[in-house]
């Protein structure tokens, strides 16, 4: 059986656009040294492999073109070739090229050498605040790349993130991926991660993948699924009515409970007596609603304090062009003229540690490299720019104007 022939290229392989033409060439089971499997899932098994030419650790996921069929499938593999061989994010898993034969199809995926996020979470039942927002964060700049690029994931959870070398999250799997141009009503991904609008079967769009980031953000904290019941119907009814329940002892930090404590009031009409914990209800169940709100930095900030940067892996020099980029085009809407923004960002040091005001929208630095994570409530949603880079931008657009 042949996977759509007429959607494959003359050739049997395909690798990503970023080879030069002089290396693109046929691959073939025999250009690998294969490895110790790595995982099994239901259409096939992934193993660890070396590229004999270039020496490069990569990932074999090896499917069976007789289970695809048998599962009617194949579109799906086509449309997660095509979305993940052209996104390059640092918290995305690159799908470098793939090949096949008569029986199986085989993709070329970057080694995720720490493994499964799932089999981390089961191991430490659930994870501290300050890991939690880390891995938030980073999975929210990577929604917000895929959704600039028009794709919904609409399968996020913890079987399909893995963990780099570095610790770093990697979203995987693409295969209930589609692009956003038009507005969908297909039910799919996993019960306990599905939005109000998936249940209902009525249209939804990139939101969904925004409702599964508050679900992981549940889940990564208590260990479980928010909405997890013995039965579906159950689970169905808890979605439709954001029916959220926490264990009785939530992880709260008296951290929190300082920010919460002196946060200023300004006017949004929330109740600064509540205690911690009904805090976090209010908030979570604020951020699963959304209200359409994006994940933009609308979403405000419940997770701000002082502890010391965690420090993860650097930028490679295309994504800090990016981020500088971002940074730039944030300090423009914030009304300073975009050579003042750019010259004040790159004045500022690669690792600048986050200064932001409670209840103020969240920033982080211009590379991505440090985070200033508290030990509050739940999570943090969006970064735009480190708030140090726009009043520098802001006193540089000043002295211009009076230039």
């Amino acid at each position: 059986m042949a996977i759509a022939a007429d959607t494959l290229p003359p050739e049997n392989s395909q690798v990503s656009s970023e080879v030069p033409e002089a290396e693109k060439k046929r691959w073939t089971l025999n250009d690998f040294d294969i490895g110790k499997p790595l995982g099994r899932g239901k259409f096939g098994h992934v193993y660890l492999a070396r590229e004999k030419r270039s020496n490069h650790i990569v990932a074999l996921k090896v499917l069976f073109k007789s289970q695809l069929q048998q599962s009617q499938v194949e579109h799906q593999l086509r449309r997660e070739v095509e979305i993940q061989s052209h996104l390059r994010h640092p918290n995305i898993l690159r799908l470098y090229g793939y090949f096949y034969d008569q029986k199986r199809v085989y993709l070329i995926l970057e080694y995720a050498a720490k493994g499964e996020l799932y089999k981390e979470l089961q191991k430490c039942k659930y994870f501290s605040e300050r890991r939690s927002a880390t891995y938030i964060a980073s999975l929210a700049r990577a929604l917000i790349y895929c959704h600039g690029k028009h794709v919904i994931h609409r399968d996020i959870k913890p079987e399909n993130l893995l963990i780099g070398a570095q610790g770093e999250l990697k979203i995987a799997d693409f295969g209930w991926s589609v692009h956003t141009f038009n507005r969908r009503r297909t039910m799919c991904g996993t019960l306990d991660y599905l939005p109000p609008e998936m249940v209902e079967s009525v249209e939804h769009d990139a939101n969904v993948d925004i409702w599964s980031l508050g679900v992981l953000c549940y889940e990564f904290l208590y260990g479980i699924p928010p909405f997890e019941a013995k039965e579906h119907s159950d689970t169905y009814r808890r979605i439709l009515q954001v029916d959220l329940k926490f264990p009785p002892k939530p992880i709260v930090s008296s951290a929190a409970k300082d920010l919460i404590s002196q946060a200023e009031p300004h006017g949004d009409g929330r109740d600064r007596s509540q205690k911690p914990c009904d805090f976090i209800t209010a908030f979570l169940i604020g951020v699963l609603r959304r209200a359409r709100m994006g994940i933009t930095s609308e979403i405000r900030d419940h997770w701000v304090g002082r502890r010391e940067p965690f420090v993860i892996p650097s930028p490679s020099e295309e994504q800090r062009v990016l981020n500088a980029r971002n940074c730039t085009q944030e300090g423009v809407r914030a009304g300073a003229k975009a050579a003042a923004v750019a010259a004040a960002v790159s004045a500022v040091p690669t690792l600048v540690a986050v200064r932001v005001i409670p209840w103020a929208k969240l920033h982080i630095n211009y590379t991505g490299q440090a985070l200033i994570i508290s030990a509050a409530s739940v999570a943090a949603y969006f970064i735009t720019a480190d708030k140090t880079i726009l009043e520098c931008a802001r006193r540089n657009a000043q002295n211009e104007r009076r230039a």
